[in-house]
């Protein structure tokens, strides 16, 4: 087995074994929804992953862009039924996992600033499921603190509230996050026709 404690990567020209060893992180059933081969159909791609206690941010994201729309038709077929919601970026309520979290506080592992705490219980996340920060997407396709522009849906096929994660994330209550969500997971698929982008997702806090 492997422990990361405090250790992160983005990195956007990642190779298989990169990816494949990243998948190997998370047990299966945080991970069956992701491609087996990361670029997939030879379609351009980037992985973003974060492990860190400190933190309370376990997380997986691959994205992958210059996506055909047979193959974007494909992935939409087996994720709709099983998809438990769909959310808009343009939504006004979204429960956004470590919201606060910046591209720069992810790459020096700082603890990131709550700029608005009145954001991080709302009575209108009562019936939302969590979905990702999306830091790492393309540059084309960032816009907003969601990091996503219009043309996405964001489709969550698995989220849970966890009381403890006990010796499989050595994990606190996330701070960033409401009072019933403190710990927990999310996965699912975000995806745009417009940009032919698609984004895997798996996140533990």
């Amino acid at each position: 087995s492997v422990l990361y404690s405090c250790a992160q990567s983005n990195v956007s020209n990642s190779s298989e074994r990169d990816y494949q060893e990243a998948m190997g992180f998370f047990r299966k059933s945080f991970i069956n929804h992701f491609p087996v081969k990361k670029n997939g159909s030879g379609n351009e791609s980037s992985m973003f992953s974060a492990k860190s206690e400190k933190k309370n941010d376990f997380n997986l994201l691959l994205y992958q862009y210059n996506v055909n729309q047979d193959t974007i038709y494909s992935v939409l077929k087996k994720i709709r039924d099983k998809a438990i919601a769909e959310y808009k970026p343009t939504d006004s309520c979204l429960l956004i996992v470590n919201r606060f979290e910046t591209a720069g506080s992810k790459d020096s592992l700082e603890i990131p600033i709550i700029t608005d705490s009145t954001l991080i219980n709302r009575d209108c996340y009562n019936k939302k499921y969590p979905v990702p920060n999306f830091i790492g997407s393309h540059q084309n396709i960032m816009n907003r603190d969601f990091r996503l522009d219009d043309s996405f849906t964001i489709y969550v096929l698995d989220a849970k509230k966890v009381d403890s994660w006990g010796t499989e994330f050595a994990l606190g209550p996330d701070p960033q996050m409401p009072n019933n969500w403190k710990n927990g997971y999310s996965k699912g698929v975000a995806i745009s026709k417009k940009k032919q982008t698609v984004i895997y997702w798996t996140v533990i806090w």
